[in-house]
């Protein structure tokens, strides 16, 4: 018997039990950080769904590939969900839902194994003081840029919860859910949030190539912004470099604000 195509159309269910894997909102050395306690963040979500894109093309999507989501309702820990792979021969799009009410989706989005090229660093030392939610000092803005570490040992914790998780152990590389906290980091070190936690709308990132131990450089800038009937949002774009070259980007959509002409 031969094995499936794995780019032929298929759709794959996988049962879960939503967690947080032990996965810090901020990375260490960055902002101090809890556990988000039942709170599921994006971080968290993307981190589940890259069990699907490893087991389909391995190591040549996690450094070269990327993932998009969009979060489409709140997450909270303990919830019955069905993460679903929809495979065709370009890529394979993913949803995360309640095994209970199929209809109701929490995630969706698309991995592929070939991303964008990578994004730019920004030039400048970002804001020297949190900048306020508002669009006039938004607009365009520099992010601070942050220097960090990985560490294996340390910042793969959270593998040790995902079933896929050993690819990641195995050879001591970042994971793409790390990396979308290192994003978390890159705005509340520059934007004045209030709550300090507020609502991600979308992240995607693009591996350009393997992250092991060592010392990481990221910043970024505010690309976009636009609002919806309910809320406004921020774009931003960030690049994260070792030894000057590029090995993450990533882009971020984020709640900053309700509209102000909501009724």
């Amino acid at each position: 018997m031969t094995a499936p195509d794995p780019g032929a159309r298929r759709v794959e269910v996988r049962q879960f039990v939503s967690g947080n894997l032990g996965l810090l909102a901020y990375p260490v050395g960055t902002v101090p950080s809890d556990q988000p306690g039942s709170h599921i963040m994006a971080a968290t979500a993307l981190s589940w769904l890259c069990d699907i894109a490893v087991a389909r093309w391995g190591e040549p999507w996690a450094t070269g590939g990327m993932i998009d989501l969009r979060f489409r309702s709140h997450l909270e820990a303990g919830l019955d969900l069905e993460l679903i792979g929809d495979h065709d021969a370009a890529g394979v799009d993913l949803t995360v839902r309640t095994a209970a009410a199929p209809d109701e989706q929490f995630v969706t989005g698309r991995a592929e194994a070939m991303g964008n090229r990578p994004f730019a660093m920004p030039a400048g030392d970002g804001p020297s003081a949190l900048v306020a939610l508002d669009p006039a000092a938004l607009d365009g803005l520099v992010l601070r840029p942050i220097e960090l570490t990985f560490e294996a040992e340390r910042d793969l914790r959270m593998a040790d919860h995902l079933p896929g998780g050993s690819f990641w152990l195995d050879r001591g590389w970042a994971h793409p859910g790390w990396f979308a906290s290192v994003a978390n980091a890159a705005a509340a070190m520059s934007i004045a949030f209030d709550p300090p936690t507020w609502m991600y709308a979308g992240v995607r990132v693009d591996m350009h190539a393997p992250v092991t131990d060592g010392p990481l450089v990221t910043g970024g800038r505010v690309v976009d912004l636009f609002q919806s009937r309910r809320y406004r949002f921020a774009v931003c774009e960030l690049s994260v470099q070792r030894d000057g070259e590029p090995v993450v980007s990533m882009r971020t959509t984020f709640v900053y604000g309700a509209n102000p002409s909501a009724t």
